[in-house]
């Protein structure tokens, strides 16, 4: 109907005028609604375009199976007549076939509920869920069927079916290409794991596609750690037994060179020496190079500059392969920033003891140089006290400011005991602590 009045919209004619817009269709669905999608309004000259994008937009809403517009003529301009068919609200979910997991589990997974509309990528999406579910209990070959069951007043049953199939296990993880590390070695990091006699206590050997790709990952990283950065490990090979129940895995890997520290050095500072800095670190000129180990480097040398009061220094480590040597060549580029002082400290969490027992242990004084090692004795001096079963100190960088907020969270010991201690300090001498809660 909108086709036929588009070449009378683009006649040389006086401009046809919307006099009416009514809704129909709507049962469930408040007229106000979808009024407040229709961007054409009463006195607009009348727009195909414009009205097309009102069905657009409305059926995006996710209500309707389908919308249309009616157009006719009235007193003079036109009426237009918005026609909608809502999709059918859903009366009752039913589960069947379930045996190995709970009605309740599974459930719990549906978007799908009672008493909403149906939409049918929501039920697809629900189906996944349910197998994910069967996979991670073991149930590989478990697959879910749909019905939907048409009832009166638009409403209608979605319905579940269930076939769990057998539980299948993880028989054997095979690498291939592995020369330099043993498979023993590449099983250690892998969180998917072999069967065993015992696996229906420990939960081993079942095979979860997304825990296997973070596999890969860690594969991957334990070769970067050896020195082999051009390591390649490929996708797995999956074959599985129905008739054994029993799946078998195979992990491709091309090793590569493995590569040395080549020139190490560092950039941009004047508070320590590059030879007080180098015995800060693990990593050697001529060692096997090793990522996580240079990783570990950075935060070593990072926390150098906090207990200078540097407490946001940037450490950035830039590599350069040398393919021709097997060479990583490393540079530190060091950015210390402003030193940043303390500003408030906020005790949280403290219902029995009192704030000044708290802040007695804390080595930090408002408006003090900022020091990371201090703040570490602080906490543990909290802990010390065996009030606390956990402290955090968690530091927060004011805007525009070279000051940080420690805020103090400490979960206290539950009440009904009775601790008691003794220390020497040189500040105090000999202190006796005792605490008695309720």
């Amino acid at each position: 109907m909108l086709c036929c009045l588009q070449a009378a919209e683009s006649a040389e004619k006086p401009v046809i005028r919307i006099k009416l817009i009514e809704i129909r269709g709507n049962e469930r669905i408040e007229e106000s609604t979808i009024r407040f999608y229709i961007q054409t309004k009463v006195g607009d000259p009348f727009s195909v375009s414009r009205i097309r994008e009102d069905i657009i937009r409305i059926y995006q809403l996710g209500f309707f199976t389908d919308v249309k517009v009616d157009v006719e003529s009235f007193e003079g301009g036109l009426k237009l007549t918005y026609i909608v068919k809502e999709k059918p609200l859903i009366r009752k979910v039913t589960i069947t076939g379930n045996k190995e997991i709970s009605l309740e589990d599974i459930t719990e997974k549906l978007g799908t509920k009672p008493r909403s509309i149906l939409n049918q990528n929501i039920i697809r999406d629900d189906v996944e869920k349910i197998k994910a579910l069967y996979q991670e209990r073991g149930y590989y070959f478990a697959d879910v069927q749909t019905r939907i069951s048409e009832e009166e007043g638009n409403q209608v049953e979605v319905i579940f079916q269930i076939e769990e199939g057998k539980k299948v296990r993880i028989k054997r993880i095979a690498f291939r290409g592995n020369q330099t590390l043993d498979d023993r070695l590449l099983k250690s990091v892998m969180e998917t794991k072999e069967g065993g006699l015992l696996s229906f206590l420990t939960g081993s050997g079942i095979y979860k596609k997304e825990v296997l790709r973070d596999d890969l990952r860690r594969i991957e990283a334990l070769y970067h750690d050896r020195g082999f950065l051009q390591v390649e490990v490929g996708e797995p090979q999956v074959e599985v037994n129905k008739e054994e129940r029993e799946i078998f895995i195979t992990i491709p890997i091309k090793e590569g060179e493995q590569f040395r520290i080549g020139k190490l050095t560092l950039e941009g500072d004047e508070i320590y020496t590059a030879e007080e800095l180098r015995r800060a670190m693990r990593s050697r000129e001529g060692e096997v190079f090793n990522r996580s180990q240079l990783g570990r480097d950075v935060l070593r040398l990072a926390e150098l500059y906090a207990q200078k009061g540097y407490a946001f220094a940037d450490v950035i480590p830039v590599t350069q392969n040398d393919l021709e040597h097997r060479l990583v060549n490393i540079a530190l580029r060091i950015d210390r920033g402003p030193r940043v002082y303390v500003g408030e400290i906020r005790i949280r969490g403290n219902e029995v003891t009192r704030d000044k027992v708290i802040r007695r242990e804390i080595r930090f004084n408002e408006g003090e140089l900022f020091n990371s090692a201090k703040l570490q004795r602080s906490r543990q001096r909290l802990f010390n006290t065996r009030f606390f079963e956990d402290v955090k100190i968690e530091t927060k960088k004011r805007p525009q400011e070279n000051i940080v907020d420690l805020d103090v969270q400490v979960k206290e010991r539950p009440t009904g005991t009775f601790t008691a201690g003794a220390a020497f300090s040189s500040q105090d001498g000999f202190v006796v602590v005792a605490n008695i809660s309720e």
